[in-house]
C-alpha cells in the first residue's frame, strides 16, 4: 500500500489559518484606531478647511488641511497687528467672478450675487449628514467644507440633550430656484435653515429652550446666526433664529468676540489692507493671519505667503479676504 504523507498539507492549512487570523486582527485594530481618532477629532472640534499653498514658481496647490484645532475650553481671541514685508509673498490671480465665491461673501439686497459656478464645492447634504439631526430632502446641497463642522456641532448637541428633531430644510439656492433675485444668503452655498420635525408635527425653529445651545455655541464650529435681532437694521433682515451661516474659524470666533454681524465684520477686516497692517489672531495654540485685498476689476493679483497654508474668499462687494495659518 502506498504511504501518503499529509504533514505538508496540514502545515499548509495551519499556515493559511494563521494568516487569516492575523489579517482579521489587523482589520479589527485599524477599525478601533480609526474610531478612537475620529472621537478625538470630534472632542477637539477640529475644523477641516480647504487651504492652498503656493510654490516659489507661483503655482497654486489646493490641499485639505485637518490639523486646525480650536477646543471649547480655550476659544478666546487674542489679536495683534504687524507691518508686513511684502517680498516674502507670491501672487495668485483671481477672476472677477471669484469675488462672489467663498465662506465670507456678503449677499443681501444691496449686494446680490452674480451666481458664480460653485458646483465643484457643493455636495449633497443627505449623504454626508451626521446622526444628531435630520435632512428634509435628498436635494439639499451645501459647500462640503461646512458639513463636517455642522455634523460635529449637532452631534455634540445630541450628546448633551438627546434631541434629534432639528431638521435642515434649506441649503444652497442657485439661479434656477432662487426667487430673491440673488439677494438670499442661501445663494452663498454656506447657509442652512432649520425646522423641528417630531414624530407627530413640524414646528418652526425658534432657538429657545435647549435649542438656544446651538446659537450660543455655533461659533466654536465656524457657524454664526446670520440675522441676529440686534443687527436687523444692518443686515436688512429681521431676527431669524432658524438661519445659520458657515464662515469658518477663526472668523466666527472674532465675530462672536466683537459681537459683529457679517456685514460689520467685512467692514472691520477692510482696515487690514495687505500693504498696511495685518490682523493676527491666536486661538488656543493656532495662529492666524488675516488681510484684505481690494478687487481691481476683471482680474486681481492677490499676494499670498509662499511657505504657509492659506484660503481666499471673496466678499461679494469689492475685495478678497486672505486667511493664513502661521
Amino acid at each position: 500500500m502506498k504511504k501518503i504523507d499529509i504533514s505538508k498539507d496540514v502545515r499548509k492549512r495551519i499556515s493559511i489559518q494563521e494568516w487569516c487570523i492575523l489579517l482579521l486582527a489587523t482589520i479589527v485594530i485599524i477599525i478601533v484606531l480609526d474610531t478612537i481618532f475620529r472621537a478625538l477629532n470630534k472632542e477637539n472640534n477640529i475644523e477641516s478647511t480647504n487651504y492652498a499653498v503656493v510654490t516659489q514658481s507661483g503655482t497654486e496647490i489646493t490641499t485639505y488641511d485637518d490639523s486646525i484645532e480650536v477646543t471649547a475650553q480655550d476659544d478666546s481671541v487674542t489679536e495683534s497687528t504687524q507691518t508686513i514685508d511684502s517680498s516674502i509673498y507670491n501672487i495668485v490671480t483671481k477672476a472677477s467672478s471669484d469675488i462672489s465665491k467663498g465662506n465670507l461673501v456678503v449677499i443681501n439686497q444691496e449686494h446680490p450675487t452674480t451666481f458664480p459656478d460653485i458646483s465643484d464645492r457643493l455636495t449633497n447634504f443627505y449623504y454626508e449628514m451626521g446622526s444628531g439631526y435630520k435632512v428634509s430632502t435628498f436635494e439639499i446641497q451645501l459647500c462640503e467644507e461646512a458639513i463636517e463642522p455642522f455634523n460635529n456641532m449637532m452631534d455634540d448637541f445630541y450628546a448633551q440633550y438627546g434631541i434629534n428633531y432639528v431638521t435642515v430644510v434649506g441649503g444652497y439656492d442657485d439661479s434656477s430656484t432662487d426667487e430673491s433675485g440673488g439677494t438670499s444668503d442661501n445663494c452663498s452655498g454656506y447657509a442652512l435653515d432649520f425646522k423641528l420635525v417630531t414624530d407627530s408635527q413640524i414646528l418652526d425653529f425658534d432657538g429657545t429652550g435647549d435649542y438656544s445651545w446651538i446659537e450660543s455655541n455655533s461659533y466654536k464650529y465656524g457657524y454664526i446666526l446670520r440675522y441676529p435681532e440686534a443687527n436687523a437694521d444692518i443686515t436688512g433682515v429681521q431676527y431669524t433664529p432658524s438661519h445659520f451661516r458657515y464662515v469658518g474659524i477663526p472668523h466666527s470666533n472674532i465675530m462672536q468676540d466683537k459681537n459683529l454681524c457679517l456685514e460689520q465684520y467685512i467692514d472691520f477686516l477692510k482696515q487690514y489692507d495687505f500693504y498696511g497692517e495685518h490682523l493676527y489672531v491666536t486661538l488656543g495654540n493656532i495662529n492666524y493671519e488675516i488681510y484684505y485685498v481690494q478687487s481691481t476689476g476683471d482680474s486681481t493679483d492677490i499676494p499670498v505667503p509662499n511657505d504657509r497654508y492659506y484660503s481666499i474668499s471673496g466678499d461679494n462687494i469689492d475685495g478678497f479676504i486672505v486667511t493664513t495659518l502661521q
